[in-house]
């Protein structure tokens, strides 16, 4: 819409401009009031009466007549010093022949009125007139020297802004056509695809919107265009080409967009960079067309046309409105070469529609390299050459720690594999599921290190549950999450997904640590199993020194032998309390309000661990690991490694 409105204001401009530089050099109508008074006006500035003078021996009523009839207001004057009279414009002294049949004028005028003089021959040549019996007049205007002027100026006009039409359509369509690049790194196009969204679909609903607006803003400017500059001739043949080439255009240059927005990978701001080299890129294929045509170079002319046409999707329009300009001119001569600028108009008629079927042909090859996987076959979007993808499984390294849990899920999602028509097949199964990234180019301790993202995954999804994963950042979730919807290819392992629609469903926790995971199972065996154990957290009513809290520390060890101290404050003490500790409740409270009492204790708590209190642990185990290892948060190590990422 600005630059609609740019491009509105600046025709405006350059027509008020226009009609200033034609008013300018207008041609001016000499007639006798322009210099003289009419009969019943009053005496004006720059106007006077006309001075007549009889130097005849006879009546001149004839003559006093005549000029009465062209409203000339005369003043009548027998002495030969017109100075005395001024200030006047112009005098008329009449005289008479010897045959007294024709009259002879002396014309006296002044110089400073610069049209005096025309003036005073158009009245003798209509006095003249009215003695022949003759009713019309003799009117006269004062034409400028320079003639072709505004015709000049009206073509570098409709020329300049047919230029400008043409850089600012280029620079529009990615700003409304590449929502494409927006939705992939927002992931908004991948959960349209887990909603069962054919591809097809999604372009078909993107054009349905982006075709009408750009083919009205089009038609609008063009229509402006030709509305502030009704002058050019409108040949019926080529305004047609004008119009099947801009419904050509119109398509091509969307779906050249939709092709390009696949670069979002690549280009950080990519609205912004694509409009600035279409518009960039428009404008070097005019001012290198358009100075070959200056120069006379016709036939380097035709030739650039014809590769900027066929190889330039953003140009045929251009050249095409530029063509239909010309076709006004003349034909030129020069050095024996001849240009005719309709023979321009057909390949750019007919290039956006043979570019139409490239682009979708491309469309289609970037949505299937790129665009991700698909819960449902779209008819249009499909590979029909691809062979079957082998899926690697590498042997899985056995855990002792590893928990019973992922063991059982483990067998489970084996025998649904080795016995797939045994039970109903879940929803999702993930069978040891395994990414590594590239290699950091650094070494630490004298060897390579790889991130591992996931680590043998395995688990199953039935038809009526919802997987949750929870973990820290860098455990793995998103990079799970990006593989089971085909963002992220693996490096081994199977993942198999059923499109399913369910409302009630059960909830299943699996928490990730370190690429792997922990546990399997719901919120409650999830705490029952990582949160055993109570928490106590006492606040001191003031700053307590070393001697008191370490007193206070053997208080709490003799209630609780096994109490572990967390991370603790000033006047914020924490304990993690095993369970094998409290054998009751009851006395656990006695003894610590005993001790509340006794330490000057402001308040505690005494309470089973929470979930957050769960995740906190886990996080800080794989916070030591990290450490330990010397590897990377796997979302900070990706963002470094997009070192080929445009900014622009």
């Amino acid at each position: 819409l600005l630059l609609f409105l740019i491009f509105l204001v600046v025709q405006i401009l350059l027509f008020f401009i226009h009609h200033i530089i034609k008013n300018s050099v207008a041609a001016i109508k000499l007639s006798p009031d322009l210099y003289l008074l009419k009969p019943g006006e009053n005496s004006h500035k720059y106007r006077s009466r006309l001075l007549l003078q009889n130097s005849t021996e006879s009546s001149i009523d004839d003559i006093v007549h005549s000029l009465g009839s062209m409203n000339v207001l005369l003043e009548m004057f027998n002495d030969s010093d017109y100075v005395s009279v001024a200030p006047h414009s112009a005098a008329l002294n009449v005289f008479d022949l010897e045959s007294r049949q024709n009259y002879v004028f002396t014309v006296a005028f002044n110089s400073t009125m610069v049209h005096s003089l025309p003036v005073l021959m158009n009245i003798i040549s209509n006095l003249l007139l009215r003695n022949l019996n003759v009713t019309e007049s003799i009117q006269i205007w004062s034409n400028p020297f320079i003639q072709n002027l505004p015709d000049t100026i009206f073509r570098l006009e409709i020329y300049f802004e047919a230029v400008l039409l043409g850089i600012i359509i280029t620079g529009m369509p990615p700003y409304f056509a590449m929502d494409n690049a927006e939705n992939h790194k927002i992931k908004a196009y991948t959960q349209l695809k887990i909603a069962g969204l054919y591809p097809s679909a999604y372009w078909t609903g993107q054009a349905v919107v982006d075709l009408p607006l750009f083919f009205s803003i089009l038609t609008l400017m063009i229509g402006s265009l030709f509305a502030f500059h009704y002058g050019v001739y409108f040949y019926v043949g080529k305004f047609l080409a004008v119009i099947f080439c801009l419904i050509g255009y119109v398509p091509s240059v969307v779906l050249f967009t939709y092709v390009v927005s696949f670069t979002f990978k690549k280009v950080q701001n990519t609205k912004e960079f694509w409009s600035f080299i279409f518009s960039v890129t428009a404008l070097l294929c005019t001012v290198v067309t358009e100075v070959a045509f200056f120069l006379d170079y016709y036939l380097v002319t035709t030739v650039l046309h014809y590769v900027f046409s066929l190889f330039i999707p953003i140009y045929p329009l251009i050249g095409c409105l530029i063509c239909f300009i010309k076709v006004s001119w003349k034909g030129k001569r020069r050095n024996g070469g001849y240009y005719d600028p309709w023979d321009r108009l057909l390949v750019a008629v007919l290039a956006p529609y043979l570019q139409c079927v490239v682009w979708l042909f491309l469309l289609r090859c970037f949505e299937l390299k790129n665009g991700g996987r698909t819960v449902r076959e779209d008819p249009f979007f499909r590979s029909c050459f691809t062979k079957a993808k082998t899926w690697k499984f590498p042997d899985v390294p056995r855990d002792e720690n590893e928990d019973e849990d992922v063991k059982a899920e483990r067998l489970r999602v084996q025998e649904v594999l080795s016995s797939p028509k045994s039970e109903e097949m879940p929803a999702i199964l993930v069978s040891s599921l395994h990414k590594e990234f590239d290699e950091r180019k650094e070494f630490l301790l004298g060897r390579k290190i790889k991130k591992v993202a996931t680590k043998h995954v395995s688990l199953c999804v039935k038809k009526g549950e919802i997987l949750g994963l929870l973990g820290p950042n860098g455990a793995g979730k998103s990079t799970l999450i990006n593989m089971l919807v085909g963002e992220i290819e693996p490096t081994s392992g199977q993942v198999r997904v059923k499109l399913l629609f369910r409302v009630w469903c059960n909830m299943c926790d699996s928490p990730f640590l370190s690429a792997t995971d922990r546990c399997i199972g719901t919120v409650q065996h999830l705490k029952s199993k990582f949160g055993r154990g109570y928490f106590l957290e006492m606040k001191l009513k003031e700053t307590a020194d070393v001697q008191q809290v370490e007193y206070l520390q053997s208080q709490i060890l003799h209630i609780f032998p096994n109490a572990n101290r967390q991370e603790s404050f000033a006047s914020i003490l924490a304990y993690k309390i095993p369970k094998e500790d409290v054998q009751s409740l009851a006395h656990s409270f006695s003894k610590l309000e005993e001790v509340k009492h006794a330490f000057n204790i402001e308040e505690y708590s005494f309470s089973q661990a929470t979930l957050e209190q769960v995740f906190v642990e886990l996080a800080k185990e794989q916070e030591e690991e990290d450490s330990t290892f010397g590897t990377l948060n796997s979302t900070l190590w990706w963002e470094r490694t997009q070192e080929d990422r445009v900014v622009f």
